[in-house]
C-alpha cells in the first residue's frame, strides 16, 4: 500500500506544465476519495492517515466544481467513517479559499450563494441533533469527535467571515434583501448571522456555559477556547478571537 500511496502522491505533484490543467474522470475520482477518505479515518497510522487526507485534497482540485461539491458533501455528513467530518470541514475551507482568491471571471459554486445554502445545514448544526442537550461525562466529551467537528466548523465560520469582504455567499435560501456591497458571500447579512446563532452558537454557548457552572466540573482549555470563539462577536456580528477589541 506504501508504494501505490507514493505513486499516486508523486503523479498528483508532478510539475509538467502538460498535466497542470488536467482533470481526473469521475468515474477515478470519486472511488478513489472513497478509498482515500476510509483509510485517513482508519488507518493505525498517524502519518499515513495524514498522507491519505492530503491524497483526497489534491484529487480534488483535479476534478469538476459539480464532482467536488458531491465528495465533501458526502464526507462532511459521513455516517460510516464519522472521523473524517471534521478533517473534510477543512478539505471545503480549502475549496472556498481558492474560489475566493481566484481571478477567474467565472463562476464558481465556492463562491456564490450556494455554498452556506448547501452545506450550513450540515456545518452549521450539531450531528446528531441532540448532541448538546444530552448529557455527557467528562471523559466522553474529552474523546468526542463531534466536539472537535464542531471547532473545525467554528473555524471555517470565522475564516469565511474574515477573507470574504464581497459577500458573495448568503446562507438563506430564498430570501434576497439589500445588503453592504463589501463582501461576496452574504456570510455577514443578519439572516445569514441569525441562522447560525440558532442553530450552532447559541446552543453551544449554552452547553459550555452550564458545564462550565456544573457542580465540581471544570471547563478544559480545548473546551473554553470553543466556548469564546462562539461568544466573541463585534457589533456588526462578526465573530473574533478571544482577547480581541
Amino acid at each position: 500500500m506504501d508504494e501505490s500511496l507514493f505513486l499516486l502522491l508523486r503523479f498528483l505533484t508532478q510539475d509538467d506544465p502538460a498535466f497542470a490543467g488536467t482533470s481526473i474522470p469521475p468515474h477515478i475520482a470519486d472511488p478513489l476519495c472513497t478509498v482515500l477518505s476510509a483509510l485517513a479515518s482508519t488507518h493505525l497510522d498517524a502519518f499515513i492517515r495524514h498522507l491519505n487526507l492530503r491524497l483526497v485534497s489534491l484529487v480534488l482540485t483535479k476534478v469538476h466544481s459539480t464532482l467536488r461539491v458531491e465528495i465533501l458533501l458526502r464526507l462532511t455528513g459521513d455516517e460510516e467513517f464519522p472521523q473524517i467530518r471534521g478533517p473534510a470541514v477543512g478539505l471545503l475551507k480549502e475549496a472556498v479559499l481558492e474560489a475566493l482568491g481566484s481571478h477567474s471571471t467565472e463562476p464558481s459554486f465556492f463562491a456564490s450563494p450556494m455554498l452556506l445554502r448547501t452545506f450550513g445545514p450540515i456545518l452549521f448544526k450539531t450531528n446528531p441533533p441532540d448532541f448538546l442537550t444530552v448529557g455527557h461525562t467528562t471523559e466522553e466529551l474529552e474523546c468526542s469527535l463531534e466536539l472537535l467537528r464542531i471547532a473545525d466548523c467554528l473555524s471555517f465560520y470565522y475564516i469565511l467571515v474574515l477573507r470574504d469582504r464581497e459577500n458573495k455567499v448568503r446562507y438563506t435560501p430564498i430570501r434576497i434583501t439589500a445588503t453592504n456591497s463589501w463582501s461576496k458571500t452574504k456570510v455577514q447579512d443578519a439572516d445569514s448571522i441569525l441562522n447560525v446563532e440558532r442553530s450552532l452558537l447559541h446552543p453551544l454557548r449554552q452547553f459550555l456555559h452550564q458545564r462550565a457552572h456544573m457542580k465540581g466540573a471544570k471547563i478544559s482549555p480545548f473546551h473554553e477556547k470553543i466556548y469564546w470563539t462562539s461568544s466573541r462577536r463585534t457589533s456588526d456580528g462578526i465573530v473574533v478571537p478571544a482577547g480581541k477589541p
